[in-house]
Formats: structure tokens, sequence, C-alpha cells
């Protein structure tokens, strides 16, 4: 009986350990820096337009299609991972798990522009965005990391400043499954140093764990993405 005693308990620490470790490795999903490793190879750079410079808007992705459509997805044991990003301006991602396992999917869609002049640029930046998102768990089960979903802008340039950010949507399991759309139009002003790369990017990520007695999913549609950067004095 002692055996079998210590043998429940080992197998009790272990499961713990897995979940509290599991847990580090899913928390902050929705946190102020998910997506910001984006990487675009500078041939892929665009240049301000020279109509920009002279006083006119820019407008994306109608002027030209976005250059950062980057989309990433990692999934374990019942897990299962999706997501893509297209350079016309939607996106996706979705994570679920039907038994034990993990899926966490995400997604960088936008525009690099390179302020290539000699002077600083003064501009308005408005992102229109279309979405619906879709979370579905049980949140009486605590006995696992909670799922998580969010969708957020940010700015960030060649020296690795965040000159802006803000969150759109941030959803947890523990509120209970929803679905919901949206449609936000942020906006804000930046200075576009000379001889510096922007980034101006739209991410979503989402991420479930499931059980042996629960499972999840969680998906961000994007519809639509807008972008227009307007020259201010």
């Amino acid at each position: 009986m002692e055996g079998g005693s210590m043998y429940r308990d080992s197998v009790r620490l272990a499961t713990v350990a897995f979940w509290t470790v599991l847990g580090s490795a899913l928390a902050g999903c929705s946190d102020a820096e998910f997506g910001e490793s984006v990487s675009v190879p500078q041939e892929r750079h665009a240049s301000l337009l020279d109509d920009f410079a002279a006083g006119r808007p820019l407008v994306l992705p109608g002027d030209m299609v976005f250059n950062v459509a980057d989309a990433q997805r990692s999934s374990t044991a019942a897990g299962r991972a999706e997501s893509n990003a297209d350079p016309s301006g939607s996106a996706h991602c979705l994570a679920s798990a039907d038994g034990v396992g993990t899926a966490t999917a995400e997604f960088q869609l936008g525009q690099v522009l390179d302020n290539r002049g000699r002077n600083p640029l003064k501009v308005t930046v408005r992102m229109e965005v279309e979405y619906e998102c879709r979370l579905e768990s049980n949140p009486a089960d605590t006995s696992k990391p909670e799922d998580q979903l969010g969708l957020r802008v940010f700015v960030r340039d060649s020296d690795q400043r965040i000159p802006h950010r803000m969150m759109l949507t941030d959803a947890g399991s523990l509120a209970g499954p929803s679905r919901w759309t949206g449609r936000q139009s942020p906006s804000f002003d930046v200075t576009l140093e000379p001889g510096l790369a922007y980034y101006f990017v739209l991410a979503g990520r989402v991420a479930v764990t499931g059980t042996e007695t629960s499972s999840a999913s969680a998906r961000i549609d994007v519809r639509s993405l807008k972008i227009e950067l307007t020259p201010r004095k």
C-alpha cells in the first residue's frame, strides 16, 4: 500500500508540474508584447511615396499590398492550429484541442515603410479593422491554464522602439464561451524619423489547452484591415 501511495503521489506531482510549466508557457497570450517580433527583409521594405511626401495620404492596401503578412502556429498531442495572413488585407488564426494537448496560432499583417528622406515626417495613422472572434471553453475547468485570445495594433521602428500600441480585443476563458464581431478605427499621431523603418502592424494570437475532460477552441477572423497615413504639419 505504501508503494501505491508513493506512486500516486509521484503521478500527482508530475501532473502539477506539467500544468505549471504549461501555464507559464501560455500565460500572457494577450499581453503587451505579443506579435512584436515581426521581421521583414530589407528587399521587401517600401519607401514612402513621393505623393505622400508632397502632402497626399498613403492608403493601404490600395496604393500597395501589405508587405507584412506572416503566420505562425504550433500544437501538441490533440491540439490543432491554423493561421494565415493575406497581403490583400485579411487574416485568421485558430487553435483547438479536443483532448489532452495544446495549440497556439498567431498572425501579423501590415506594412513596413522606410523614411529615406532627410527630415522627420509627422503623420496621422488611422487603422480600420473589421473582425470576428470566437472563444469556446469550460470556465469551470481550473486545472489548466486559461485559454486566451488577443488582437491589437502597434507601431514599431527599426530601433525597436514602440511609439504606439493598442489592444483591440482581449478575452480569456474564465468569462465563459463567447462570440463577437468588432469594427474599430484607432487613430494616432506618429513622427517618422529619417533613416528608420516603421512597422504598422495588426497582430492576433490565440492559445488553448485541452484536457481529458474538457475541450477548447479560439479563433480570430480579420475580414479587413486598412491603414491610412496622412501627413500633418
